[in-house]
């Protein structure tokens, strides 16, 4: 009897330690949660590199900040790598090896290591090899970006990045300077390819620019798939790869997207989540943790609260959060962020359990078109850069939100097929759409299907179903022409005035009350209704069989004062009554991440409740029976 209690201690205690190993494997990017990215762009004359990072300075930070992953500075865009690569071209001198120091430091701390690599664009790669350069349209080769049609990428860009994986045993590569900084190459590769596919002379016009996206998917899906034929598990994103920036489906081996949100004015960060969260891949988006004054001089580090408000809005919509930090110039970390990182973290991981692979609750569905946003480009760049998607767009889905609806942001493809999911369906201010995805609206309307088309031009694409002759109204808020239509069984409103950009400039409220009035006609019973503060965001999510409210302080106000600190502010809100659809009376509701539970009433299929004033961040857990 005792040699059988001993021995089954034995097995329990193995048991044990076999669950703690496996739990304290390096994650994968697709269960990674919270990260840090860092870079610096190494140069050519820096010569003090590792001269000041030291294993404790990484130790200190890991043990405090606790990421899943670091991002660290391998090659910037001046191509010159921030390691003693054999292979690349190098700084003046490295004092110590730091990729060295951050990987080993990483692996004793089971925490995922990232390079930051630049690849289209490198300076250093075109200036000694300039049959390597991007071809402008007169024939002048470009100072920064490579062509995707030369040796370049097998010649150069592949087998760094197999130094990278061989030698240092990274677990990924968040590739920079990507679709962001491809524009049409008239190189002679380039031309003569175009000239053999379509037999058209090589000119700067439209074709010519689908021609440069297509060939980029091309690139990209090649240097990913000889990386992971030498090394299958290494991860790979290419910065904005299929995203706003770079619409359509997924057609790449990257195993994971991601994004640096430059301007992260919280309307730019509410929009890129909702593109990325809808791509069936995992996802996350990085906003700075650095802004300059209001001279553009300098930089001042961000509050954890002015970086929670921000990672609030991506971790909403079931995605990954990090954010960006600057290395000193010989690659060392700045400590002084360190506590800042802590308390964010600290924020996010928090409410995990409560958001991290969510999915959405199908509401509104906000187009975002592909096909108009590669037409609205024309021949000015292949992919957009200025911080993705359409600011028409974004006035749009600022008046939404502010109006308290949950709404999501769908490209064509995801929408064919599906648009019966979704209450109602707003397309704003597109000039061009494709025939097929028109006729499918036409189709949806007429078996029943609610529509609101924003501007003229739009509603022009939809004469069919809003005939021209319709008699606009313009008794509303803001006194625009407003027309209505029934077609079928179907009904469809359209704004025949651009508005969207008028109201992302200006917040004009007026604009915002008469959209809303005309989504109430269209929309009767949103599943979830919020009352008490306009600047409170809600969406509407699904997790392991539990429905999530997410609330979300969207004021906020910031300045550089005259002692040059960082002024925050996050005016609490009003307290807010919620009303929530739901068939069968629930087991509980509670407020999270604090557990606290929330008195309800239900009533005819509806709870209602009473919620305290936002600070940030509130998640509304639904239990059911």
């Amino acid at each position: 009897m005792v040699k059988r209690t001993l021995f089954s201690c034995l097995v329990f205690c193995f048991f044990c330690l076999q669950c703690t190993a496996q739990s304290t494997k390096i994650k994968r990017r697709s269960d990674s949660f919270f990260g840090v990215h860092f870079d610096f762009h190494a140069r050519r004359e820096d010569s003090g590199i590792g001269a000041t990072l030291t294993p404790q300075m990484i130790d200190t930070f890991l043990t405090q900040v606790k990421p899943d992953y670091i991002q660290v500075d391998t090659k910037g865009h001046p191509g010159i790598a921030s390691y003693p690569t054999t292979i690349g071209a190098r700084a003046t001198k490295y004092i110590n090896d730091p990729l060295k120091l951050f990987r080993e430091a990483t692996t004793a701390k089971k925490t995922a290591l990232y390079a930051h690599f630049s690849g289209v664009m490198d300076e250093e790669a075109v200036r000694t090899h300039p049959n390597w350069a991007r071809i402008n349209y007169d024939g002048k080769p470009d100072r920064s970006s490579t062509s995707i049609f030369g040796n370049y990428c097998d010649q150069y860009f592949i087998p760094q990045l197999k130094e990278l994986v061989s030698k240092y045993r990274l677990d990924g590569v968040w590739v920079d300077g990507e679709c962001w900084a491809v524009q049409a190459d008239f190189s002679n590769t380039a031309k003569s390819t175009y000239i053999n596919l379509t037999g058209k002379p090589a000119l700067l016009n439209s074709d010519y620019m689908d021609f440069t996206r297509r060939a980029f998917h091309q690139y990209l899906n090649h240097y990913t798939y000889v990386i992971h034929r030498f090394k299958p598990k290494f991860q790979i994103a290419s910065n904005w790869a299929f995203s706003s920036y770079m619409p359509g489906r997924v057609d790449a081996g990257v195993d994971f997207l991601s994004g640096d949100i430059m301007n992260d004015d919280l309307r730019n960060v509410e929009f890129e989540a909702r593109v990325m969260a809808n791509m069936g891949k995992p996802w996350d988006l990085m906003t700075w943790g650095f802004m300059g004054d209001k001279n553009g001089n300098g930089h001042y580090w961000k509050s954890a609260k002015m970086l929670e408000q921000k990672a609030a809005a991506i971790i909403a919509q079931g995605g990954g959060y990090s954010v960006y930090i600057n290395q000193n110039r010989d690659a060392s970390i700045q400590p002084t962020i360190t506590p800042t990182l802590k308390t964010l973290a600290q924020f996010c991981r928090a409410r995990k359990p409560y958001c991290f692979k969510s999915t959405a609750v199908p509401q509104i569905a906000l187009l975002f078109s592909g096909a108009g946003h590669n037409y609205d480009l024309g021949t000015s760049t292949a992919f957009n850069q200025n911080n993705g998607g359409n600011d028409n767009i974004k006035g749009t889905l600022s008046m939404l939100l502010n109006s308290q609806y949950a709404v999501q942001v769908l490209q064509e493809f995801q929408l064919i097929g599906n648009l019966k999911k979704y209450p109602l369906l707003v397309i704003t201010e597109w000039n061009y759409l494709e025939p097929a995805f028109i006729k499918q609206v036409e189709e949806h309307v007429y078996s029943g299907g609610k529509v609101l088309i924003i501007g003229g031009v739009t509603c022009g694409l939809f004469s069919k179903i809003l005939p021209q002759q319709t008699v606009a109204d313009k008794n509303n808020a803001a006194a625009l022409p407003v027309k209505i239509n029934t077609y079928g069984k179907g009904t469809i409103i359209g704004v025949d005035a651009n508005i969207s950009l008028n109201y992302y400039n200006s917040s004009n409220d007026k604009v915002r009350q008469t959209v809303e009035g005309l989504v109430k006609q269209l929309f009767k019973n949103p599943v979830v209704s919020v009352k008490g503060s306009y600047k409170v965001h809600v969406s509407v999510s699904k997790l392991n069989n539990k429905t999530l409210i997410h609330l979300i302080n969207a004021g906020d106000r910031f300045d550089v004062q005259k002692d040059n600190s960082l002024l925050f502010q996050l005016p609490a809100t009003n307290s807010l009554k919620v009303t929530y659809k739901i068939p069968k009376k629930p087991a509980q509701i509670l407020k999270q991440p604090q557990n606290t539970t929330i008195n309800f009433k239900y009533i005819n299929n509806k709870v209602t409740f009473n919620h305290p004033a936002i600070d940030i961040y509130s998640i509304v857990e639904i239990k059911p029976l």
